[in-house]
């Protein structure tokens, strides 16, 4: 069972706490910090800031509670059940990652999925982008790309 001290170079790499989290939610991250902070002194006032493990162990049942809270202010700690419903999620991936280990919670064998589709199942004509074969479904990127070289739009460096 690996923590985020024993990651290899290239594993820790792959997660870019900067640009991948605080970068992607820095209003949600300073919410919660505030959350932690009143939770502090509700539960240990006049300590320094901690996480009281022992007050509330049932992640899961408090995390619905909130979110059926979600949208409206907790009297108890003057903040939107949202960020109470963040803060538990936290608690629970944290004691999951303890519990387990990043091994026990990533595939590190994963690889990002391709477009199922070749040229041929798609009708690239100008003004008609339909799929003739393949799964339904909205086109990727990738296809949107395609479709933009054929007909100009876009340039093909390849």
């Amino acid at each position: 069972m690996r923590s985020r001290h024993e990651l290899s170079s290239a594993e820790r790499k792959m997660m870019p706490v900067d640009r991948g989290f605080m970068k992607y939610f820095p209003d949600a991250i300073m919410l919660v910090a505030l959350l932690s902070y009143r939770g502090n002194q509700k539960h240990a006032p006049g300590q320094p800031i901690q996480w009281v493990r022992g007050v509330s162990n049932d992640q899961g049942d408090c995390l619905g509670r909130h979110q059926l809270d979600a949208g409206t202010i907790d009297p108890d700690l003057g903040v939107d059940g949202a960020i109470e419903v963040a803060w538990r999620a936290m608690a629970q991936l944290q004691l999951l990652a303890e519990q387990k280990g990043y091994d026990g919670l990533v595939d590190w064998d994963w690889k990002a999925p391709t477009s199922q589709r070749t040229e041929s199942e798609i009708d690239l004509r100008p003004g008609k982008v339909i799929l003739t074969k393949g799964p339904p479904g909205d086109l990727t990127p990738t296809e949107i790309t395609l479709a933009r070289q054929r007909w100009g739009l876009e340039r093909n460096d390849d």
